[in-house]
């Protein structure tokens, strides 16, 4: 590897006395949530394709991507019995319209809604409404609101109630179909809404007297609409069909203006783009920067660019998810699936000598698991806390709290910084001593992580993995 030291200084120099992670960070969140089929989203794409081009990347371009929309109208969840009364409520995107006079059934609490509640109690589900917390305890691997959803509608559950686990009054959102990577959007099996701890206690103390009987009316509408990707590249001087891949979803949930998820990991792959870009000429590799629209609601963005690129993907060496990326905390190299590039990414965490952890670990549910699913080596750049093995919850995520005055900026120069020195040592260096994945190597990681079944369970298992 050549010496980089005088391209580092600039990189750190540039990103901590720049303002530019922060003038983009307002920006994006003036734009309002950038929630797919708004036209906060739209405005976002359009203000990203114009950095890129201010930035001088290679072909800065929209790649469109079509998929099935959901429009948010009106949801309500009542207490019939044993007391009538209306609580608060979120209606989970993409769920279902009910019957106008909406559905009725017993309320049945699953706790924490994991595989292990549902193996125990699945006789109870048929015909009832399941509430489950957000939570997933430490020892187990995630479990996605997707799944615990799924695993009640699949076992016959009439409606779903996802409660927050942290206190505050808040409810947490989320999409209530997950269905990547053929699949761009469809819709729940059954209506699904968001509440919050204390709502979910209220109906905990309400079932001590007995059965409880609740009802949710839902009106929403669907249909086919089209969104963007936002990509430039910097075209490698000497190996340009090599490509490294650093991506982040830009929109959030339509609740609130997602600063940390995930305008924060946009404004992160924006900086990076322009801080290389100020050294063209010495990247050896292409490296392309994609904005993804979509993720909150089904990774339409980073599925639809797959997809669009198949005969491409043979091009991508490696593929960043920056979903996440500039929260909190100093950054650290999260892969993605199979272990084989730790010993990489540990030698260059010494080389930039900073304190950077390593590790691997997976995960079905954002922009890297389209690319992963079909071979490619991903991983996330992630605040070092989340290498300490405790889960916690999403905290501020998916709620309306999700606010600019969240995000650190100190925090998101550090990271933009990392990730531009780590993106130049990986298009600098003479090979990268990686190999895309063969479809029975995916399978067999799929299935070490139990994320096989996960993906028969919400439908989404790929169909060239079969």
């Amino acid at each position: 590897m050549d010496d980089l030291s005088a391209i580092d200084k600039d990189i750190l120099g540039e990103a901590y006395v720049s303002d530019e992670t922060l003038t983009n960070l307002s920006r994006l969140c003036s734009f309002g949530s950038r929630f797919s089929g708004t036209p906060g989203e739209r405005q976002a794409v359009e203000y990203m394709h114009q950095k890129m081009k201010e930035y001088g990347l290679d072909d800065p371009r929209l790649e469109e991507v079509e998929y099935l929309g959901w429009t948010r109208g009106t949801t309500k969840l009542e207490v019939l019995e044993p007391e009538q009364k209306v609580l608060d409520c979120i209606g989970l995107p993409w769920i279902p319209s009910t019957p106008e006079d909406g559905v009725e059934a017993e309320l049945l609490n699953m706790g924490q809604g994991t595989y292990v509640d549902y193996g125990l109690h699945g006789d109870k589900v048929p015909g009832k409404i399941v509430m489950t917390t957000t939570f997933t305890p430490n020892w187990m691997r995630q479990q996605h609101r997707a799944e615990k959803l799924c695993r009640a509608q699949n076992l016959g559950a009439v409606g779903f109630i996802y409660a927050k686990n942290d206190p505050g009054l808040l409810y947490e959102t989320g999409v209530a179909s997950w269905k990547p990577p053929e699949v761009l959007g469809s819709i729940a099996g059954i209506p699904a809404v968001g509440t919050s701890k204390e709502v979910a206690a209220y109906l905990g103390r309400l079932q001590k007297r007995g059965p409880v009987k609740l009802k949710i009316t839902a009106n929403h509408s669907s249909g086919p609409a089209k969104t963007w990707n936002v990509v430039g590249d910097i075209v490698g001087s000497e190996k340009p069909d090599e490509v490294i891949v650093a991506g982040a979803h830009f929109d959030g949930h339509d609740i609130a203006v997602g600063a940390m998820d995930d305008a924060a990991g946009a404004c992160v792959v924006l900086e990076a783009a322009r801080l290389l870009a100020r050294h063209k000429g010495a990247l050896k590799r292409t490296v392309r920067f994609i904005a993804f629209p979509g993720e909150e609601n089904g990774d339409f963005g980073s599925a639809g660019y797959v997809l669009s690129h198949l005969d491409e993907l043979d091009k991508i060496v490696f593929m960043f998810n920056l979903d996440g990326a500039g929260r909190a905390s100093r950054p650290g190299v999260m892969v993605q699936g199979w272990p084989d590039s730790i010993p990489l990414f540990k030698g260059i965490a010494k080389d930039l000598g900073e304190p950077m952890p390593v590790n691997v670990e997976y995960s079905i549910y954002s922009d890297h698991m389209p690319f992963s699913v079909r071979g490619i080596h991903t991983a996330r750049i992630k605040g070092s806390n989340s290498f300490s093995g405790v889960r916690g919850t999403r905290g501020w995520g998916h709620t309306k709290a999700d606010t600019e005055d969240k995000v650190d900026v100190r925090n998101l120069r550090e990271v933009s910084a990392a990730l531009a020195r780590i993106l130049l040592r990986l298009a600098t260096m003479d090979e990268i001593p990686l190999k895309r994945k063969t479809d029975a190597e995916v399978r067999e990681m799929l299935e070490g992580y139990g994320y096989d079944e996960v993906m028969e369970i919400l439908g989404s298992y790929p169909s060239w993995l079969r």
